[in-house]
């Protein structure tokens, strides 16, 4: 139901200029406190998969149209994903180039929090109605909310038996760190909570609902394809327990069975093509079987998750019996609120390497579920409730705060040093071509595709393929037992410049022969480039 009220607009509208300033802040910081020294990387969290996110971009800017990893020297044929990054690079152009791809990543960013805050408002307003307190603390919660991550800090690490708190590093577990780097994770909850609200709406005709949940659906896969196929299977538990509840209590409410169904189909009809395609490129292309395999991301003990949502949870699971008293058609989306909740062990804990990707939006089925309990007991104290789960928020300042420290202290891996710059911007003015092969070790290799259009043997755990067994010998090269073994890796992966720091190895040791020639073409500070005679 919208609201009426331009009181609650103007006040969405703060918050979400709000959530854009604090967000941007530290970023900001950052770039003032590099000095002549240094070069800020554009990231002061998961700095390797932002460098990764910049190379996807430069290579959309280089000309392709098609995701091939520059962190592997194996070929590789292309595949349709990233889209949203390649397409932007191709607005760059230099000077500057790198400088254009960070801060168009971050106005991503700034696009998909005014998305995500709007689609959440739109999201909170179909449970709440014009509620405008619980609505806006929904909004709080869904955004900067957070567990009991900071007890952490205040001494209680046992608690966690030795891993971080949930808040620290799971985006797809709460909010915030989507806000402060992850732009396509933005939208892809965003288009989630649309698709969703588009099968819940019953007083519109069905076929029209289930194409704008399709569509959501496959721009949620444009995002993050695997969200989609979670997206899935809740709505299939959904259907079944809509079925199973018309068939046992609802009896007379037989059309809403029918409209959810046929809603729910269209929906994973209209967005299985980015699915299937995924599923059949990744179960049939090598480096992306390769990839699969390393991308190990797998949930944490349980204890963990109850430490995450311990404040809000107990609240949630009164709310979602609410779902018994209702009549009309409002039942079947309050039960969709409780199937989510239960599917969430299942998704975490599914037999899968990306489990704990797998309950995507789980926090924003917390957070409606605890709202609806306070709008259907207005004599349950509201305010003291509302106090004690916006404790959570400590978690998200501890974060916050952290990257501040990070921006106001320039160091590795957020910054790189200017002559490590210096020596990128020289290369890239070479123009080369974006199959060159750089060997280089790993702590060059993985901001260096982010500035070159270029591919390194090693750089990103997950991209580089055969990283358990190439890792090592990329070290040995630096620090070479046996000349040997380091001229059978260029050979073998075809290497064509080599980049030595001094400062790190001392003088390059490697001796030219007859048929193998190591040729010094350029040098910046430590760092010197030596290209590979063929």
């Amino acid at each position: 139901m919208p609201l009426k009220n331009t009181s609650h607009r103007k006040w969405v509208l703060g918050f979400t200029l709000f959530l854009i300033f604090l967000t941007s802040l530290p970023t900001i910081l950052a770039e003032l406190s590099a000095g002549e020294d240094w070069v800020f990387t554009g990231f002061l969290f998961g700095v390797q998969d932002g460098n990764s996110y910049i190379a996807k971009m430069l290579r959309g800017f280089a000309g392709d149209w098609l995701f091939t990893t520059p962190y592997t020297a194996y070929p590789q044929s292309g595949t349709f994903a990233f889209f949203p990054y390649y397409l932007l690079g191709k607005l760059a152009a230099p000077p500057g180039l790198h400088d254009q791809l960070i801060a168009m990543f971050h106005w991503l960013r700034v696009g998909g929090i005014i998305f995500l805050v709007w689609s959440l408002d739109r999201f909170l307003r179909f449970f709440l109605g014009d509620d405008e307190g619980l609505i806006r603390w929904g909004l709080m919660l869904a955004t900067l909310g957070g567990g009991l991550g900071w007890l952490y800090l205040a001494g209680a690490e046992r608690l966690w038996g030795g891993d971080l708190p949930l808040e620290l590093y799971s985006p797809e577990s709460f909010g915030f760190l989507m806000l402060m780097g992850l732009p396509h994770l933005l939208f892809a909850r965003g288009f989630l909570l649309i698709s969703i609200q588009s099968i819940l709406t019953t007083n519109k005709p069905s076929v029209q609902q289930g194409v704008k949940a399709g569509i959501g659906l496959m721009l949620v896969g444009l995002f993050q394809p695997l969200t989609t196929a979670a997206a899935w299977a809740v709505l299939a538990a959904f259907c079944v327990s809509v079925f199973g509840w018309t068939m046992m209590v609802k009896k007379h409410d037989l059309a809403v069975r029918k409209k959810v169904s046929m809603r729910a189909g269209l929906a994973a009809l209209i967005s299985s093509p980015v699915v299937l395609y995924n599923m059949i490129r990744f179960a049939t292309d090598p480096v992306l079987k390769g990839w699969e395999s390393q991308n190990i991301i797998l949930s944490p003990p349980f204890g963990d998750y109850l430490l995450a949502f311990g404040l809000l949870l107990p609240f949630a699971l009164a709310g979602a019996w609410t779902w018994l008293r209702q009549t009309g058609e409002q039942w079947a989306s309050r039960l969709y609120l409780v199937v989510w909740l239960l599917c969430f062990p299942l998704l975490a804990y599914a037999p899968h390497q990306l489990q704990r990707r797998l309950p995507e939006g789980i926090w924003m089925c917390l957070v409606v579920l605890t709202m609806l309990f306070l709008k259907d007991h207005p004599r349950f104290p509201r305010n003291a409730t509302l106090a004690l789960v916006g404790t959570g928020f400590l978690s998200t300042t501890i974060f916050w705060l952290g990257t501040v420290f990070t921006a106001i202290n320039p160091a590795l891996p957020a910054f790189r040093s200017a002559d490590e710059v210096a020596l990128f911007e020289a290369l890239q003015a070479l123009n080369l071509p974006s199959d060159t092969i750089f060997l280089a070790d790993e702590g060059i290799s993985n901001p260096l595709p982010a500035w070159v259009p270029a591919r390194v043997l090693v750089g990103h755990g997950p991209e580089s393929i055969h990283y358990d067994e190439i890792a090592p010998r990329v070290e040995m090269f630096f620090q070479p037992v046996s000349q040997e073994e380091g001229w059978r890796l260029i050979e073998e992966f075809n290497v064509d410049f080599v980049i030595w720091d001094e400062a790190n190895y001392g003088d390059f040791p490697y001796e030219s022969g007859a048929n193998r020639q190591l040729e010094e073409i350029l040098s910046t500070g430590n760092f010197q480039i030596m290209r590979v005679g063929k």
